[in-house]
């Protein structure tokens, strides 16, 4: 399995988990508020509403989102294995994966920081404090049952869109691993300053003009860092994403009209290309050749 199957593979299911643990979250908040309702009034008392924070916190565990995070973040192994096994005709290149870069400080700050996004006080912030906060504040003004459910079920229920727990992980988790393999690419280069790679993985409907260029002009033969260079110059020219419009056939042969950088990510450059690729969402991966 590519690095692209194994991202959009567990970023689906923990989305699908995410969207069940939101709806039982309301649930739950619809319950507490009719406890600390009087004559279809929030009334709460002194202690319930110093509870708040820390019920929402209690509930979120309960409902399993460190369970559903930690199952993600097991594809950064994922990742790394993927790797071996694509590197593992040059032994020193394997090696190298093996014993330095997994294990660099670079990978493992990396890994530090969406652990503390995802589970630690990023979570805290976007998910658990913003609940509590919206719930104390209709507290405090004594809105009527109905009127607090409404504000919580815009913010927490994901039956009109997605709720908050599923949309902060699609915010900052979309393309963690993808991001994470571009890291070692990037750490390989420096080791071994490889002049040529491969931009892999089939494009989808709707690919970017970026992606739909490099597949329909280089398929999977390599491509050097002058080629990929010239891309780069033409679609995000000194790291910024073209504005001319353009016209390109989509995988199912379709006419499809947009800004040539269109989905690239702003500061994409040549040093940083296996990070970034064709943007956001992007599921193509760059490997080098040795």
């Amino acid at each position: 399995m590519s690095v692209g199957e194994t991202q959009n593979k567990l970023f689906e299911e923990a989305v699908s988990e995410l969207e069940t643990l939101d709806a039982r979250l309301f649930e739950r908040i619809l319950n507490y508020l009719s406890e600390i309702t009087t004559d279809g009034v929030l009334t709460p008392d002194s202690a319930q509403l110093a509870q708040i924070e820390q019920k929402i916190r209690q509930w979120t565990f309960e409902l399993g989102y460190p369970e559903i995070v930690d199952n993600y973040l097991k594809g950064l192994e994922d990742v790394n294995e993927i790797n071996k096994l694509y590197y593992e005709g040059n032994n020193r290149v394997k090696s190298v994966i093996e014993n330095e870069i997994i294990n660099s400080d670079l990978n493992n700050e990396y890994r530090k920081q969406v652990v503390e996004t995802l589970r630690g006080a990023g979570a805290y912030e976007e998910i658990i404090k913003k609940v509590a906060d919206v719930l104390r504040i209709d507290a405090l003004r004594g809105l009527t049952f109905e009127q607090a459910s409404n504000e919580l079920r815009a913010l927490v229920d994901p039956t009109e869109g997605k709720g908050i727990a599923n949309r902060y992980f699609d915010q900052v988790a979309r393309d963690a691993l993808m991001s994470y393999d571009g890291l070692i690419q990037e750490e390989l280069k420096k080791k071994f300053n490889p002049k040529e790679g491969r931009y892999l993985s089939s494009i989808i409907e709707e690919s970017r003009p970026f992606c739909t260029h490099m597949k329909d002009t280089y398929g999977n033969r390599p491509i050097s860092t002058t080629e990929l260079q010239k891309e780069l110059d033409a679609f995000c020219p000194n790291g910024n994403p073209s504005q001319t419009r353009v016209t390109y056939i989509t995988v199912n042969g379709e006419e499809n009209t947009r800004k040539k950088g269109s989905g690239m990510i702003e500061g994409t450059r040549l040093e940083n290309f296996p990070v970034n690729r064709g943007g956001y969402n992007c599921r193509h991966e760059w490997k080098w050749i040795f």
